[in-house]
């Protein structure tokens, strides 16, 4: 489990596994679609929700790995399963019912 969060800064360690590359690839991934499609892209120097950092750590890992991986197509596949969760979002919200 803790590789899966390799690197944490620039220049930290890669995950040896697989299974710690696999799951912190699509750790991230999550995290940064989730974090646009809630509308909270960084900006100027502000990152509270660390979406440099894993942008970051996705590039660093994939360099490390040597592999061919269409980031885009990646980012897409995850945005897509997070139509179901902003509907849901946007009726709490409407509603004020928390789930």
């Amino acid at each position: 489990i803790f590789e899966h969060y390799l690197p944490r800064y620039t220049g930290d360690a890669t995950p040896q596994s697989r299974p710690g590359l696999v799951v912190g690839l699509a750790d991230r991934l999550d995290t940064l679609a989730g974090l646009f499609a809630a509308g909270l892209a960084p900006s100027g120097n502000k990152d509270p929700f660390g979406q440099r950092r894993a942008a970051l750590g996705l590039v660093q890992n994939l360099v490390a790995w040597e592999l061919e991986f269409d980031v885009r197509a990646a980012l897409a596949m995850a945005a897509s399963h997070l139509i179901y969760y902003r509907t849901l979002a946007q009726c709490v919200a409407r509603t004020g019912v928390a789930l």
